[in-house]
């Protein structure tokens, strides 16, 4: 997941390791430090509405 962060979803400025953490972190609803499928289809759902925002 880290990897697909910073080499294919960089959106404006790179992210710092800390912020990609800091975002992992987030990612890891149940805190088993693996973003699961579902995880990671809530993450997508809310990179679409940021990125849709006018």
């Amino acid at each position: 997941m880290k990897e697909l962060i910073q080499n294919e979803l960089t959106i404006g400025p790179k992210l710092q390791e800390v912020e990609i953490q800091g975002l992992m972190v987030d990612l890891n609803c149940n805190v088993d430090q693996v973003v699961n499928f579902q995880e990671y289809v809530i993450f997508l759902g809310a990179l679409c509405r940021t990125l849709c925002k006018p």
